[in-house]
């Protein structure tokens, strides 16, 4: 009686150590994955498109568009507000955010700074 329980005791206690480990690994694939969608999102798929592409439930992909916020961030600059954000918040290179999002470097670099300009402008400090 005793030799069963403690095979309980150690299989509960592996099980959760494999949880724990299959959870960070999902949590960063599914972070990229969204990023993935939503750049074909901007780039004008729709959400039941997208879904089909990287086959996912429309509801999951739809979820993350409200939660994400999607619409409002696509606008007819919203490819440069993206470069911007890459460069500045992520600190990516030009030629990482051109491999990225299939656009020559040079586009990327005037992306960039149009968008800083654009900013910088709303603020009224140049």
């Amino acid at each position: 009686m005793k030799s069963k329980s403690k095979k309980k005791g150690k299989s509960i206690s592996k099980e959760k150590t494999t949880e724990n480990k299959a959870v960070k690994p999902k949590m960063k694939i599914e972070s990229e994955l969204k990023e993935k969608c939503f750049l074909y999102y901007c780039k004008g798929l729709t959400v039941k498109e997208v879904a089909k592409l990287f086959d996912l439930s429309f509801r999951t992909v739809q979820n993350w568009q409200t939660s994400e916020k999607w619409t409002e961030k696509q606008n007819p600059n919203s490819l440069k507000v993206k470069c911007y954000e890459m460069h500045t918040d992520k600190g990516m290179t030009y030629k990482e955010i051109a491999k990225i999002l299939n656009l020559s470097v040079a586009t990327v670099y005037r992306y960039v700074k149009e968008a800083k300009t654009h900013k910088s402008g709303n603020n009224g400090t140049e």
